[in-house]
């Protein structure tokens, strides 16, 4: 925040012959910025009474004029990723235990990349002395992931994309979307079959995330305070997902039944979310330098459907602006 913008005049004498020359000039300080005041003439001290009435002394060193003006860092992608999820899954591989899913089919009229398919559950009659049954059984227990294989520089990375999620029934819907970078160049521990909360993503795996949790689970899983939400997450190398609270920051917020942009900004471990193009969370995680990322959705005793499309991701091996 721009705290003090001081401007103070230099003025200096020539005289030849019986005429006197005399130049004034400005040197404007913006020290505010940054915080260090220590701008002003070092012949001179001069003292700057705060808002709190506390007398602050400045040393007065001029700056030295380097003659050549140095601009930022160049920070250049490492790779760019874009898939539309209209046609096929891109460079992502489906690790799932849904059979034909991930899969790209209409989702409520629109094209795009199912990982968990609506459910109709509402119940039918059965005929004459018989309960009714539900027009289509849930999945239950089941998880549909999407995973970049490749390990990419994760520094800094700019990733979207619109994700639509919908719950089976009025009273089963859980547990949502995860978008997740993990710390692991290794596929193999992707072969993993963990449900519900843990949305699919590995044991004593470090890494991060994104959560947008439809389901309140109980203070022996995720421990979240309320439901729905969008999350920040850090995931823990030593403990089993599903078991340890994991939100690093929170907001209670409602996504269903629409599509919705999510916008994840990650700068050296500092990260923010943005929901709609507007900005909702951040946080910091732990870094990771090189890793695997991807999408994990889901269920366990309650379900709901999931899918997403318009993928955009732009990975750096350095500190991006």
């Amino acid at each position: 925040m721009l705290q003090a913008v001081r401007s103070r005049w230099f003025c200096f004498a020539a005289v030849s012959g019986a005429v006197a020359v005399v130049g004034c000039s400005a040197i404007t300080s913006f020290s505010g910025l940054t915080g260090d005041d220590a701008d002003a003439d070092a012949s001179k001290p001069t003292s700057d009474a705060t808002s709190d009435g506390t007398i602050v002394i400045d040393a007065m060193t001029p700056a030295a004029d380097t003659g050549a003006d140095v601009g930022p860092t160049v920070c250049n992608p490492q790779k760019t990723i874009t898939a539309a999820f209209t046609t096929d899954m891109g460079p992502f591989t489906p690790y799932s235990t849904i059979d034909g899913y991930p899969h790209v089919e209409s989702f409520f009229g629109d094209t795009a990349l199912t990982l968990i398919p609506f459910r109709d559950t509402s119940l039918v009659d059965a005929g004459p002395d018989a309960d009714p049954v539900p027009k289509q059984t849930e999945y239950l227990d089941s998880q549909s992931d999407l995973w970049l294989t490749t390990a990419v520089a994760l520094t800094s990375f700019d990733v979207s994309f619109e994700a639509q999620i919908r719950c089976t029934s009025g009273s089963s819907c859980a547990d949502g979307l995860i978008f997740a970078w993990l710390d692991t160049t290794n596929p193999n521990v992707l072969t993993n079959k963990n449900y519900g909360s843990g949305g699919g993503l590995p044991d004593f795996i470090g890494g991060a995330g994104i959560d947008i949790d439809n389901y309140k689970n109980e203070p022996a899983e995720m421990n979240d305070p309320y439901a729905p939400s969008l999350q920040i997450i850090q995931l823990d190398p030593k403990q089993q997902i599903g078991v340890y609270a994991w939100q690093k920051a929170i907001e209670k917020l409602s996504f269903a039944d629409a599509w919705h942009k999510y916008t994840i900004k990650q700068r050296a471990g500092a990260v923010t979310l943005f929901y709609d193009n507007v900005m909702q969370l951040t946080a910091n995680v732990t870094i990771v330098k090189t890793g695997i990322v991807g999408w994990g959705a889901g269920v366990g005793g309650e379900s709901d459907s999931v899918a997403i499309r318009n993928a955009s991701m732009t990975f750096y091996d350095c500190v991006a602006p």
